[in-house]
């Protein structure tokens, strides 16, 4: 009885003390209530901010776009009257009997190389066309006969089905061309450049292939009827089969054939 009496006396005597600590928890949770709310409101002001500069970055980006789209819809336009300007140009002057302005077309040709217009089945025989870029240009179809070509860089062009029959291709660089059926009859490709070149089923009758690089070249079923072959490189060419030099001219032997064939001619042959 004696310890109840004692253990009610220290409750009465402390109990205004536990509720002075729970006043100051309660004070304290508000406190920090109130922080954690007031930082809350800062996060929220500074995600509502980003979000803003967001938008704002979206719409410009938009805008830039627009303004992209706009520019390059106005460059092709001035482009597309550029080019049938040139092209006008090309046909006034083939129009001309005595074609003393063909020499005239170069800057204009000049022109629709470096913008890399396609070409197919344009009309340019005759032309001096020495020099020019055409690399990887689409030249299929188109009449070169008897144009001057001499130096220039026709790496990796379309040449398919072109006529370039009597052209001047001396010294140029043709690697990589695609002359798939081709006409080369009586063409000059004197020291150019036919490394890698595509010449299946390409005409290349009387041409005069003396130096020619054709470092896997594709010569398969092409037409060498009369060709010149002296000096020319054909140790890796692909595709040439020993019938094939049956047909070539017998006094102008290559300087290397592929491995397996041989130069069906001798001395006394010529």
């Amino acid at each position: 009885m004696k310890i109840l009496n004692k253990t009610i006396y220290w409750l009465r005597v402390f109990e205004p003390l536990g509720l002075l600590i729970a006043i100051i928890a309660l004070i304290l949770t508000i406190l920090q209530l109130r922080e954690n709310s007031h930082i809350q409101g800062k996060q929220f002001e500074t995600w509502k901010a980003e979000e803003q500069a967001r938008q704002e970055d979206r719409a410009n980006r938009a805008q830039q776009i627009k303004i992209w789209e706009e520019e390059k819809t106005q460059r092709d336009i001035d482009r597309a009257v550029r080019v049938a300007t040139l092209f006008a140009q090309i046909a006034q002057v083939h129009a001309l009997p005595d074609e003393k302005g063909l020499r005239a077309l170069v800057p204009s040709l000049e022109i629709i190389a470096n913008e890399k217009v396609s070409m197919k089945l344009i009309n340019l025989s005759g032309t001096d066309l020495s020099g020019i870029d055409f690399s990887g240009m689409d030249l299929s179809r188109a009449n070169l006969r008897g144009a001057d070509l001499s130096g220039s860089n026709l790496s990796n062009t379309n040449l398919f089905n072109a006529d370039l029959s009597e052209a001047d291709l001396s010294n140029s660089n043709l690697k990589g061309a695609h002359l798939f059926k081709a006409v080369l009859r009586d063409a000059n490709l004197m020291w150019s450049d036919l490394s890698e070149a595509n010449l299946s089923r390409a005409q290349l009758q009387r041409a005069i292939l003396r130096g020619v690089n054709f470092d896997r070249a594709n010569l398969h079923a092409a037409y060498l009827d009369g060709a010149s072959l002296l000096q020319a490189d054909l140790e890796n060419a692909e595709g040439l089969e020993q019938s094939d030099l049956l047909e070539v001219a017998p006094t102008e032997p290559p300087n290397s054939l592929p491995a397996g064939l041989t130069w069906p001619f001798e001395q006394t042959d010529y």
